[in-house]
């Protein structure tokens, strides 16, 4: 058996070889945490890592509007919306309280008016006026627009112009007779009455007597016949005879040339018109 060596008694001598002494004024190497391992994306989870940021960044839109902006319009579109609709509700509340003051009734009748504008035939012209009488001279031409009102009774139905049309005249269709209006009076006559029967209106009426004026031309050129130069017409149903048509020949006119004029209250009842431009005979 070999013997063994004994090594507890040795010590290491220290070698005569250069040491490194730190400089304390130089910077020293700290060690630092051990690095992982790097994260690699793949190009998909790139692509959606890069949408998630670019969304994030983006303020939410509505229909292409910020919500603010998009509140907005919405706010002034309710508005209009709501205006409009006022607005025709108060068109129609306002119509119909125009319509509901303008109709009257007389008895059982209802008026309702209407707006007519005169026609070559229909022409009405503003004349002088004296104080109690109308003359017979036309002064002036002015054309003016009338209103007719439509007066609804049980029956029949009566069409009055008055008193838009008081003191103008009117030419029937197809002569060359011009009558003078008044309105809830009547031009005096002789007391004959030529035609006596129910029309609808004071138009209607003066046509009848011009018709019988041609009718009758010749015998009345040769005062055979009465002419037919003054007509009145009841304007309302409270009369015994609502829209009748009397016709008569004036009387004598005065010396002035002016035509003479009831007084008598009844004859309010009455609208009128007296023929001014008599066939020289």
């Amino acid at each position: 058996m070999a013997s063994q060596i004994d090594y507890s008694g040795l010590q290491v001598v220290p070698g005569t070889s250069p040491q490194v002494v730190l400089d304390p004024t130089l910077p020293q190497v700290v060690a630092g945490p051990v690095p992982g391992p790097e994260r690699f994306l793949t190009a998909e989870k790139s692509a959606a890592h890069a949408y998630e940021v670019y969304e994030s960044t983006q303020t939410r839109r509505i229909c292409g509007f910020s919500p603010r902006l998009f509140y907005a319009i919405v706010a002034v579109a309710i508005i209009v919306t709501l205006a409009a609709i006022g607005g025709g509700i108060g068109a129609a509340l306002s119509q119909r309280n125009t319509s509901g003051s303008g109709s009257g009734h007389t008895n059982s009748a209802t008026a309702s008016t209407t707006s007519i504008n005169p026609d070559i035939s229909d022409a009405a012209t503003t004349q002088a006026v004296a104080s109690n009488t109308r003359t017979a001279s036309t002064t002036s031409t002015l054309s003016v627009a009338q209103t007719a009102t439509q007066i609804v009774g049980p029956t029949k139905t009566l069409l009055r112009d008055c008193p838009s049309s008081n003191n103008t005249i009117y030419t029937s269709p197809g002569t060359d007779q011009q009558f003078r209006k008044l309105c809830n009076n009547r031009f005096l006559g002789t007391g004959e009455n030529i035609i006596n029967r129910p029309v609808t209106s004071l138009n209607d009426c003066i046509d009848a007597c011009t018709m019988y004026n041609l009718d009758a031309e010749a015998d009345i050129r040769n005062k055979k016949r009465v002419v037919c130069s003054g007509v009145c017409w009841r304007n309302t149903f409270n009369t015994d005879f609502p829209g009748q048509c009397f016709t008569y020949p004036l009387a004598p006119n005065t010396t002035d040339g002016d035509f003479t004029i009831s007084t008598a209250a009844k004859d309010i009842e009455c609208d009128s018109a007296a023929w001014i431009n008599v066939w020289s005979v």
